[in-house]
């Protein structure tokens, strides 16, 4: 069984598979990795103190509020379901989660296990990812 926590080199492959145009990694589906920060720090308008904003290229993006009713409890199955496919995520799409330290994305990976994804927690998130040299960094919408 894989480890529930994926590693900065295990993302950094999907990123050069999906730049490749890979679909497939050791004969498992390529996870998609998923961004739980708000818009403007996945689209980079909002730097929050890091070195270089944005986002992992090729993350989508299911902001962790958009998860939430407004009374913060999390909306229903069938709700959360409908904002993973707006995102482009398939059903039991292998998924790896991330943030900016691994706090919102441990709630998202929580909500894809509860969909019935595989999914992982990138939990250096993209704070490591950011400050890494060498790591590529997309900016703008991108696939949501």
């Amino acid at each position: 069984m894989p480890s529930l926590v994926a590693s900065t080199a295990e993302v950094a492959g999907i990123v050069g598979d999906t730049v490749r145009g890979g679909v497939v990694r050791g004969g498992a589906a390529r996870p998609v990795l998923v961004d739980a920060r708000a818009p403007e720090f996945y689209a980079g308008t909002t730097p929050a103190g890091l070195p270089r904003p944005g986002h992992i290229p090729g993350a989508r993006n299911v902001p962790l509020p958009s998860l939430s009713g407004a009374a913060g409890t999390l909306r229903d199955t069938a709700a959360i379901r409908a904002r993973f496919r707006a995102a482009g995520i398939a059903p039991r799409d292998p998924v790896i989660t991330y943030c900016f330290v691994g706090m919102q994305a441990s709630l998202l990976w929580l909500q894809a296990r509860r969909l019935g994804h595989p999914a992982r927690l990138y939990d250096a998130s993209f704070t490591t990812w950011s400050r890494t040299v060498g790591l590529p960094v997309a900016t703008g919408v991108g696939p949501r």
